[in-house]
């Protein structure tokens, strides 16, 4: 569950430096600006927020989706759909600029549903796993 925080904050702060570079590539206002590092409006804008909006969907749905069928089954279910979304927008359509950052941000939605899911997902299964044999819960285990 430590690895799994990890990774949902370097994909929830990737986005700037990615945005950095891709800049000089695919340009979104005037040769001058892009290669400053410098994006329209809504590209810079919607793909910092939309990723925060999935998340707190996938941290209301998530929970649920672990009662329902499992905390484990649900967990990978959410590093699924993490590792896929984050795996589609490294492989966005190639075509004009506005393609591919629609496409980027439209992935990072799913990206923050699955992200947003391992929060309650691994704070709980932490909590429950750290009781002993006739269970009771350790309360430093479970604050983690």
């Amino acid at each position: 569950t430590g690895m799994a925080n990890f990774a949902v904050q370097y994909n929830f702060q990737s986005i700037s430096i990615a945005l950095l570079i891709m800049s000089s590539q695919e340009c979104t206002l005037d040769d001058t600006d892009c290669k400053s590092g410098e994006q329209a409006a809504w590209v810079h804008g919607s793909s910092s927020a939309v990723i925060f909006v999935g998340a707190i969907i996938g941290q209301l749905s998530m929970g649920y989706l672990g009662d329902i069928i499992g905390r484990n089954q649900a967990l990978v279910f959410t590093l699924l759909i993490a590792t896929v979304t984050a795996f589609l927008s490294a492989v966005a359509p190639t075509d004009d600029a506005s393609t591919v950052y629609s496409t980027i941000i439209a992935m990072r939605f799913f990206l923050g549903v699955g992200l947003g899911g391992i929060f309650p997902l691994s704070a709980t299964k932490s909590s429950e796993d750290q009781g002993n044999s006739i269970g009771q819960v350790n309360p430093v285990g479970a604050a983690w």
